[in-house]
């Protein structure tokens, strides 16, 4: 029996989900409601599965992606998803998700998903492989990175200092995300943000 971590801050989903997944022969070994706490259990606990929500507190789906890639090559890690974000879902298969089912398919699309990763497969639900096909935007690693710094307060700057990079290089990735996705100002970037739900902010 293999060993899932489930994400999820719906308590109700949840439940429902657990349930779900111990019909069909996976071990649900702990459950968590942030990235933060996410990672502890990941840490402490044996996993084959991760089956997370992508908007939760923390620091994101991209850099959970990164930390498993890094430190749990094996662990597979799967978003079930109530966005519709193309560019996001673009750079979580650039980061190596394993699977990627959104809310609006049927729940049992997550099993078709978990059975495809046994056998050695990627795995996208007809509504998140949609959303993928459609989306014409995609942005690169760092353009990411400093699209979520902007949108959560940060300068040039500070954006610099977090990622190592020199103030004029920054300038230069926010230059491309705004001609990217169209924006001419900050409030613009937090409003694409807003739509798409990637954000809080």
């Amino acid at each position: 029996m293999k060993n899932v971590i489930l994400a999820d801050d719906d308590q109700i989903l949840h439940e429902g989900l657990s349930m779900l997944l111990e019909k069909n022969g996976f071990n649900v070994v702990a459950s968590a409601s942030s990235f933060g706490d996410l990672k502890e259990l990941i840490r402490s606990k044996d996993v084959n599965h991760i089956v997370c929500d992508c908007k939760m507190p923390g620091e994101g789906p991209a850099n959970l992606l990164q930390y498993c890639k890094r430190f749990y090559p094996n662990v597979s890690v799967i978003f079930l998803t109530g966005l519709s974000c193309g560019f996001l879902f673009k750079h979580l298969v650039d980061c190596g998700v394993s699977g990627l089912v959104s809310k609006k398919d049927s729940i049992h699309s997550l099993i078709e998903c978990l059975s495809a990763i046994e056998q050695g497969n990627t795995f996208f639900s007809p509504s998140a492989a949609q959303c993928l096909e459609k989306s014409v935007i995609q942005l690169t690693t760092k353009e990411f990175q400093v699209f979520e710094l902007i949108v959560n307060g940060h300068s040039n700057n500070a954006i610099a200092e977090i990622l190592s990079n020199s103030p004029s290089t920054i300038g230069r990735h926010r230059e491309n995300l705004s001609r990217k996705l169209q924006a001419n100002s900050i409030v613009d970037l937090m409003r694409i943000a807003q739509q798409s739900g990637m954000f809080d902010s």
